[in-house]
């Protein structure tokens, strides 16, 4: 019993914590759980549902990849069985998932400081300190920062185990962040376990061979990791995310004024966000640890312990990361850093191994101050019930779902009328639009409703570039309603129905319905999403709309010509579709003469083609999407998703996790032989 009952206590703190949530009806975890991982998870959980690999999503920006985008976190243990159980339910399990979490970063927390010679009230104390303060309080919106808590403990703890533990230990950690899909995220952990290591060769609590070990688990970790690392490689190349740094122009990082946010917690008035008019995301401005937590980490420094400077040091430079280019050294850092790193470094998250060092160092100084066991006792209540009073059920962690209800399998902002009226509208082609709510598009794996939009930071280059023919913005964007109903890139993206919160006057779109806090407006003229016309045409089409994007990257007539069609008059004609699955494809297509299949369907690598089962190539037609020639008569074409590069990946995991097997089987034998 006394090793299960830290367990016991973790796991119960935080479901006191998130009690709102979890026992509660009518209340979730806000924003981006629901806005942008939950439409994730029910495309995950319908794929395995249909018994598909999830490599694609249908329903966003024309049809987007799935596996090969990480946030997914298609190959997360956690994120596995979330899905397994399919759409009933999905938001709770995703909200259980993150309470477990936190439980575990608490529990894992306590090992740590176990590990470095504290008692286990101490030890109760740090674990405390950082499930329940400020990043695990204010961050639970973003899924993969939530679950990767543990993560970051346990890459810290690999540090304080027997040599032989080291590598396998902590490539597995960085390894299972990495599947959660935040990739900025598991920078952090690496250049924060990394940076632990030197301060402990510096300050003489480890040799320097520590060193080579955390870099050893590092590329040990890709290659665990590459089964889904290669398959994001190749997005991130097709997508704007390439571009970050165009966009982000600094590193980013919490304003220095959230430091405030340690000594009072809504100090900046984060707790009311009817009131609140700072002009910076409101998550980042809650650091509270509690008043005994800071308390004790300040005396510590006063009466050291072994690894008091080490961890003091690394809280140091965590604070002065975490605040990223606000200093001149982290201007000076990131103006110094290579492009691949300034594209992934997020320099808040160093706020959450700011916050776990001063949770080791709070433990560290209730062992040199508070001797007697009542004290100790009395210190973990009152830091456990300050926490709770402070940060629980506050705007940055709960959220009436009334108040903001989003998208539903078959509700738009709670209204079953307008989910109806909308996917009659739509039928089997694709709605967008205009003044709306974002949610709606990044609802639309949820709503099972087909769009050109979506909000997505790897969002496919050339989809961004069509989009763009009709709203205004920088390339590296993710998100653009249309602006320009009239515009023929519109109707390229068999866009049949569109949405606003305000009256539309666009020639050739017809208002069809003012439903609860919107009006529908339809195309009767709006492009099928399979047609068929002459190659002539096609290659004409293709040049039109290669003049309507901005880059000089595409030139449909050169990518056409050269992959020699034949320029012929050929007609038009019917397709019928056969079967329209996730990611296959099946078509009939009838016609008088040698003509071109066009589709509204976006083109990326993977997806194959074949005519009466023959082999048959896909080209990169009207600038984003899929399409090749076909002959006369009457023949059934498949287009089926197929990943290379998840294959690869595959390959080295399977050897990776093999060499990793053995490294854990050395290190467990040994334990044997001693034992």
């Amino acid at each position: 019993m006394p090793r299960l009952l830290p367990g016991v206590v973790f796991l119960l703190a935080s479901m006191i914590f998130h009690s709102r949530v979890l026992f509660r009806e009518g209340w979730a975890m806000p924003w981006d759980l629901r806005g942008h991982h939950l439409p994730l998870a029910a495309a995950y959980a319908d794929a395995l549902a249909e018994r598909v690999l999830p490599l694609w999503e249908p329903y966003s920006y024309c049809g987007r990849p799935l596996l090969a985008n990480p946030q997914t976190a298609v190959f997360y243990p956690g994120m596995a069985l979330v899905a397994a159980g399919g759409r009933n339910g999905l938001l709770y399990r995703l909200e259980w998932l993150e309470v477990i979490h936190i439980a575990l970063a608490g529990l894992l927390t306590y090992v740590l400081a176990r590990r470095l010679g504290l008692g286990r009230a101490p030890a109760v104390l740090a674990g405390l300190v950082f499930e329940l303060g400020g990043f695990l309080a204010s961050q639970v919106q973003h899924l993969s920062s939530i679950c990767g808590a543990p993560w970051l403990v346990l890459a810290w703890l690999s540090l304080f185990l027997p040599r032989r533990w080291l590598v396998p230990v902590l490539s597995a950690a960085l390894a299972l962040h990495f599947f959660l899909g935040f990739t900025g995220y598991t920078v952090m952990m690496g250049v924060s376990t990394f940076l632990l290591a030197l301060l402990l060769v510096v300050f003489r609590k480890a040799e320097a061979g520590i060193l080579a070990r955390v870099a050893v688990a590092g590329i040990l970790a890709a290659g665990l990791a590459a089964v889904q690392l290669l398959p994001a490689l190749e997005l991130v190349g097709q997508s704007v995310g390439k571009y970050r740094t165009e966009w982000l122009k600094s590193g980013g990082g919490l304003p220095p004024a959230a430091l405030a946010s340690m000594i009072w917690p809504n100090s900046h008035g984060v707790f009311d966000l009817k009131t609140y008019h700072e002009p910076y995301d409101p998550t980042l401005l809650y650091l509270f640890a509690g008043w005994v937590g800071l308390s004790l980490a300040v005396l510590s420094v006063f009466r050291r312990r072994e690894y008091t400077l080490v961890f003091a040091s690394l809280a140091g430079i965590a604070g002065l990361l975490m605040v990223g280019d606000a200093t001149p050294v982290g201007k000076a850092l990131y103006a110094a850093a290579p492009a691949t790193i300034r594209n992934t470094i997020y320099w808040y998250l160093f706020m959450a191994a700011f916050l776990l060092a001063m949770a080791l160092l709070a433990a560290m100084g209730m062992q040199a101050w508070l001797k007697r066991p009542g004290w100790m006792a009395a210190a973990v209540l009152a830091a456990g019930l300050e926490l709770l009073l402070a940060g629980s059920n506050r705007p940055m962690n709960v959220q009436r779902i009334a108040d903001d209800p989003m998208m539903g399998s078959e509700t738009v902002d709670g209204s079953r009328e307008t989910y109806a009226r909308l996917k009659e509208a739509a039928g089997a082609d694709r709605f967008d639009t205009v003044e709306d709510s974002m949610a709606l598009v990044t609802g639309a794996p949820l709503l099972r409703l087909r769009t050109g939009n979506g909000y997505d930071p790897l969002a496919l280059e050339r989809l961004i570039q069509v989009r763009l023919a009709f709203a205004k913005g920088e390339r590296w964007g993710a998100y653009y309603p249309v602006e320009d109903a009239g515009s023929p890139a519109v109707d390229l993206m068999s866009v049949r129905a569109l949405t606003s919160r305000k009256r539309l006057e666009s020639p050739g779109w017809m208002e069809a319905a003012a439903l609860p806090g919107r009006y529908l407006y339809v195309n009767s003229k709006a492009l099928q999403r399979y047609r068929l016309v002459g190659v002539v045409k096609a290659v004409d089409d293709m040049v039109q709309a290669a003049s309507l994007v901005r880059s000089s990257r595409f030139n449909p007539r050169e990518e056409a010509v050269a992959e020699g069609f034949a320029l012929a008059n050929g007609s038009g004609g019917s397709v019928r579709v056969l079967e329209e699955t996730r990611q296959r494809i099946t078509l009939e297509t009838t016609t008088q003469g040698p003509s071109f299949l066009v589709t509204s369907e976006t083109h990326y690598p993977g997806w194959e083609a074949r005519i009466d089962d023959q082999p048959a190539n896909l080209y990169f037609t009207n600038v984003a999407f899929r399409g090749l020639p076909v002959p006369a008569g009457t023949h059934r074409v498949v287009m089926q998703m197929r990943s290379r590069s998840l294959e690869f990946g595959a390959i080295a995991s399977g050897v990776a996790w093999t060499g990793w097997m053995v490294l854990g089987f050395f290190a467990i034998r040994k334990n044997i032989l001693r034992g």
